[in-house]
């Protein structure tokens, strides 16, 4: 059996590796960092193309991977300019206008702009904020005419100021460099190809060597350990996901063996009408519905209406603190199992329904089994296949709707971590996040295939 797991695991490791590289990914070529969503951001000058050392950045600035293919026209240390808006302002004018060497020279202009206005005090300046945002907006254009003319607005704000005459001959000493730019343009030059091996100094190389070691970092928000976060999120989502399960398949077989049972006829289809309609409410409604009627002041307020409970004093006897917890998880547990248990009961439910029919339930009924022993010990062992592909799919959607749960009920799990990150575009956390998920996919596929090796013999014998 163990060979039996070992091979398993062999066909899924590589496919969690892809899920997580896309990740990793997708999280560098997406506009926008953490840092930048927090802090704002600060320009530094093109000096960091050329010296990749003079840096404010406490993370040495290396490529993304180990080769890149770029345009002629690209200089292959573009990767170093930081912040990303900067970065991608000549990369918009390298792929308009292709001549790297004038563009580098007014984007030393605009660097040597930004130093001089910083060092200009506020109280010198009574409108140095707006000539600030005047001068960044430069970045966020693409076109030389507009670059010039917002140019021409800071220098008549300047003038306006009275701010002193080196400043202003360094803002129209920029307005000629975008005119000559626009002039020496080489638009053809970005359509040649270059390519460029970095080597194993990169950011991937350098995240697959973690990622294999199990560390995934910190938390661009809190420095707080990558694992750390999501551990401490997964033990209430994993405690609902487990409850829900538990609760849905049990109320699901017991449902199943007692639709299945000819005395209760005239209930069925009463029992699967109220299954169906029940199917189609959302399951967000479910658990609106519930918070109203059972922890509202204005209905019966018998639960928490949000929280985990763990805001506990040290010391505390766990028994006693997973007493005082599990109120919280009473109303997230009914609202899952309410919203799953119609599907699920109803797949078991055609399955049984199916085997019904079947010689060997004939036979068993022919030799005068009661009904009990025909439907749990016969109906059901031969049900267990379908309902092991069914748990292997349906754990993933559970997990999911853990996490919708959690948002309503503000329950400190995976499902307000995962938005949380999102937002903050805390891509670290996110990518732990996919690899958790993954793992938990990977399992479920693996712990179907130990319950089928269980269930089928002919599995075995293949084994």
């Amino acid at each position: 059996m163990l060979r039996y797991v070992l091979k398993r695991l062999l066909l899924v490791l590589p496919t969690l590796w892809i899920i997580c590289s896309l990740v990793f990914i997708l999280s560098k070529v997406v506009p926008g960092t953490c840092q930048d969503w927090q802090q704002g951001e600060i320009g530094q000058t093109l000096d960091q193309v050329e010296s990749p050392g003079r840096t404010n950045n406490p993370e040495p600035i290396v490529p993304l991977f180990y080769f890149s293919i770029r345009s002629q026209a690209e200089p292959d240390t573009l990767y170093r300019v930081q912040p990303e808006t900067h970065r991608l302002f000549l990369k918009s004018l390298i792929l308009t206008y292709g001549n790297w060497p004038a563009i580098a020279t007014f984007y030393h202009t605009l660097a040597a702009l930004e130093k001089q206005l910083s060092q200009i005090p506020q109280l010198a300046i009574p409108g140095k904020q707006h000539l600030t945002q005047q001068l960044e907006s430069v970045f966020k254009l693409t076109g030389a005419n507009q670059i010039r003319q917002t140019l021409v607005n800071v220098e008549q704000e300047a003038r306006r100021q009275l701010l002193p005459i080196y400043f202003i001959s360094q803002v129209k000493l920029g307005q000629q460099q975008v005119k000559i730019i626009q002039q020496q343009a080489q638009p053809a030059s970005h359509l040649l190809p270059a390519f460029t091996w970095h080597g194993t100094k990169n950011q991937y190389h350098a995240w697959l060597k973690n990622f294999i070691l199990g560390d995934l970092g910190v938390s661009c928000r809190d420095q707080v350990p990558v694992n750390e976060k999501i551990a401490e999120a997964f033990t209430n989502t994993f405690f609902i996901t487990v409850l829900s399960l538990g609760l849905i398949f049990f109320l699901a077989f017991e449902l199943s063996i007692w639709l299945s049972k000819a005395s209760q006829f005239k209930w069925r289809s009463v029992f699967l009408t109220i299954l169906y309609a029940l199917d189609s409410v959302p399951l967000f409604i479910i658990a609106l519905v519930l918070l109203t009627f059972f922890a509202s002041s204005a209905y019966l307020p018998l639960f928490p209406t949000y929280g985990s409970g763990r805001n506990l004093a040290a010391g505390i006897p766990k028994i006693v603190a997973w007493i005082y917890q599990l109120p919280y998880f009473i109303l997230p547990v009914m609202s899952l199992t309410l919203a799953s248990l119609p599907y699920v009961t109803g797949q078991i439910y055609q399955a049984v329904q199916h085997l019904q029919q079947r010689d060997f339930i004939l036979t068993a009924r022919a030799k005068g089994l009661s009904e009990r022993v025909v439907l749990r010990r016969h109906v059901l062992r031969n049900a267990l296949l379908p309902v092991i592909t069914l748990f292997t799919g349906f754990l993933p959607a559970v997990i999911t709707g853990a996490a919708v749960i959690e948002n309503i009920y503000s329950i400190p799990g995976m499902g307000l971590l995962l938005v949380g990150t999102v937002q903050a575009r805390d891509f670290p956390v996110l990518t732990g996040i996919v690899l958790y998920l993954g793992l938990i996919k990977i399992g479920a596929h693996i712990l179907a295939d130990v319950f089928y090796f269980l269930a089928d013999p002919r599995i075995r014998v293949q084994a």
